[in-house]
């Protein structure tokens, strides 16, 4: 047999992977140097280094037409088989993919399973759906074995042309900001953002509140209550506004139906960690944040007193989709009774620290922490806020402006719909 097949995984020198073992004895490695190579009994199989050598021997068989002692009929195939880490190539979906191929011909070999159009069409089709791929990123081939020159010919579904940007989230690039950013939040956001990113906390943050998902599985835009199932419209609805007349403060002020902040003076939107979004609207009051009394509806209630546009969603579950909608609908001036696209910050993002994103048990514990100890699949209270930074400096072509705001400064952003559309696409597919 020409195999570096599957006898055990794992290594070790007591492992000797084989695709087929005979009267009970282990395979033995082959040695390079039998110019016969051992197609006689004992079969044996191939170390990794020396897969260079299994290939020739294999070609030197099929040459002469021999068929191997083991094999019980002369069907003239000529294969190798080969034993990957499975592991490796799981933990790399879907990168580990080039492609998804069908052959060409009838296959009527049906117990050997050749795999033909319609088997390929429906693989890739699942493949595509389930890892939130385009074609271009997946293609499928077609494999004509009887054709020397050109064996694969693309054979992707076709897709229609995506409608314009208002539409849909495949959009040009975005463009260059208005000022270059020199702070390295930046550089940091921006790899946060990259479709492989190394750091997967930003992107494992949209699910149940403070739960981890793990890559490539559904987000909180697929939920009945937001895209039910169809995350690019939850996107789309997100950057239209059509959430922002809700009371986002529901359960800390009033009911689904309770509009607070109408009818009042002009409330622009806050952003910070939920300490000092309290210390913020106290000290506008005139108060101590630190009087006792739950910090929910103390954030909740004193906010709105100090006329600033905060969220604390305390009654039908809470997520980041839902904190998007909040943010976005702050970004572009739609919160009730904000009267402008003006938001400020309780802690100034100049001032973060990436040790409490990277060990907030450490550095900053808060909810759901217990102590020092933070649920290595879960976040914080505290990540919220590194997110809507993220979100903020991602969208706003005058990001440079954000790292040089004191606390309470007004900051006004200059909203890039493209770079929205991509980032949703990265998230989607992540």
């Amino acid at each position: 047999m020409l195999c570096c097949g599957s006898g055990c995984l794992g290594g070790g020198e007591t492992c000797l992977p084989g695709c087929s073992r005979w009267d009970g004895d282990s395979t033995p490695w082959c040695d390079p140097a039998n110019d016969g190579w051992q197609v006689q009994e004992p079969a044996c199989a191939w170390k990794p280094e020396n897969l260079h050598a299994m290939l020739e021997a294999r070609e030197a068989v099929r040459t002469h037409e021999m068929k191997p002692p083991q094999k019980f009929w002369n069907d003239n195939k000529y294969y190798n088989e080969l034993i990957f880490d499975a592991s490796d190539y799981s933990e790399q979906l879907p990168r580990s993919l080039l492609a998804v191929f069908h052959l060409v011909d009838d296959c009527g070999d049906s117990h050997d399973g050749p795999k033909c159009e319609a088997y390929g069409r429906a693989a890739h089709a699942a493949i595509t759906k389930h890892f939130r791929l385009d074609p271009a990123q997946l293609p499928l081939l077609r494999l004509d074995l009887w054709n020397w020159e050109t064996p694969f010919s693309d054979h992707t579904p076709y897709r229609p042309p995506p409608p314009p940007a208002a539409d849909a989230l495949i959009v040009a690039a975005s463009a260059l900001p208005v000022e270059a950013c020199t702070s390295p939040w930046c550089d940091t956001v921006a790899a946060w953002m990259s479709p492989y990113p190394k750091d997967f906390k930003f992107q494992s943050m949209w699910n149940l509140g403070f739960q981890r998902r793990q890559p490539f599985t559904v987000g909180c835009w697929d939920w009945p209550e937001h895209g039910n199932g169809d995350g690019e419209r939850f996107f789309r609805e997100t950057l239209a506004g059509k959430t922002c007349d809700r009371n986002w403060l529901e359960g800390g002020v009033g009911s689904a139906n309770t509009r607070p902040y109408s009818g009042g003076p002009q409330s622009p939107a806050l952003l910070g960690f939920d300490e000092t979004i309290l210390e913020f609207c106290s000290g506008q009051l005139g108060m101590d944040p630190w009087d006792g009394g739950d910090l929910n509806h103390k954030l909740a209630q004193r906010c709105l007193q100090a006329h600033r546009n905060v969220l604390r969603v305390l009654i039908g579950g809470w997520s980041m989709c839902t904190n998007l909608q909040w943010q976005m609908c702050a970004l572009t001036g739609k919160l009730p009774g904000q009267g402008s696209s003006r938001i400020s910050f309780a802690t100034a993002p100049k001032s973060m620290q990436l040790q409490w994103w990277t060990d907030p048990g450490a550095t900053r514990p808060t909810y759901p922490c217990e102590g020092s100890w933070c649920d290595p699949n879960g976040y914080t209270v505290g990540d919220v806020f590194f997110a809507e930074m993220a979100i903020s400096t991602t969208l706003c072509r005058n990001r440079a402006q954000l790292y040089r705001l004191r606390v309470g400064e007004f900051f006004v952003c200059d909203l890039d719909e493209d770079s929205y559309y991509n980032w949703a696409k990265v998230l989607l597919a992540s």
